[in-house]
């Protein structure tokens, strides 16, 4: 679950890496980094016929961070905040601060440099490449361009309309995670009230 976990993160962060996203693409994409959505995420681990389901909640507060809430099938919390990593589940919380994740605190950055308005925050990062469909839909598939992200996802594909609908994570070793979000709200998650910000 902690490898769907930073893959998701990387999938949310990444969902800013652009040279050139289409203004149709990008609101929708600073939308979904700062609201609330339930998901539904289906995983096939390479290699094999199972598909696995697991369903949540997920909050996005812009330049504060991602709380991914795991409710079905094993209760689990990943907060990636903007100074640490942490995973809570029955075992107790485990907290990894930015200095032991160093492609997580680049993303991190970038991140909040694109939700502060710049575009360019990820050039150099990934290969994009940009679809839309009679309905209306667009597709966004990133490429990471970073040999050590590399070793973990061969591709995101966001998808969307007004607001981020699906993604696709491919992992280099051949799974498939497909996420189906319905937006809910805003900063509704009792971490960004208890923080005191």
């Amino acid at each position: 679950m902690k490898g769907t976990a930073l893959a998701v993160a990387l999938a949310v962060s990444s969902c800013a890496w652009a040279l050139v996203i289409p203004s149709s693409c990008e609101s929708a994409l600073r939308r979904a980094l700062d609201a609330d959505a339930s998901w539904v995420m289906e995983r096939r681990i390479a290699g094999s016929d199972r598909t696995l389901v697991s369903t949540g909640v997920v909050s996005c507060a812009a330049m504060r961070g991602v709380i991914w809430d795991v409710r079905h099938p094993f209760p689990e919390t990943i907060s990636m905040t903007t100074n640490s990593m942490s995973f809570a589940d029955e075992d107790g919380v485990r907290v990894k601060p930015l200095s032991e994740l160093p492609h997580y605190a680049d993303i991190r950055r970038e991140a909040d440099a694109f939700l502060s308005g710049d575009p360019k925050a990820f050039d150099g990062a990934v290969d994009i490449e940009t679809r839309f469909g009679a309905d209306g839909e667009w597709t966004l598939t990133f490429r990471p361009a970073v040999r050590q992200v590399k070793r973990l996802l061969e591709s995101v594909e966001v998808c969307g309309t007004d607001v981020v609908s699906r993604v696709v994570l491919k992992t280099a070793d051949g799974g498939v995670s497909t996420i189906r979000f319905v937006e809910l709200g805003r900063g509704t998650h009792s971490l960004w009230k208890d923080d005191g910000k």
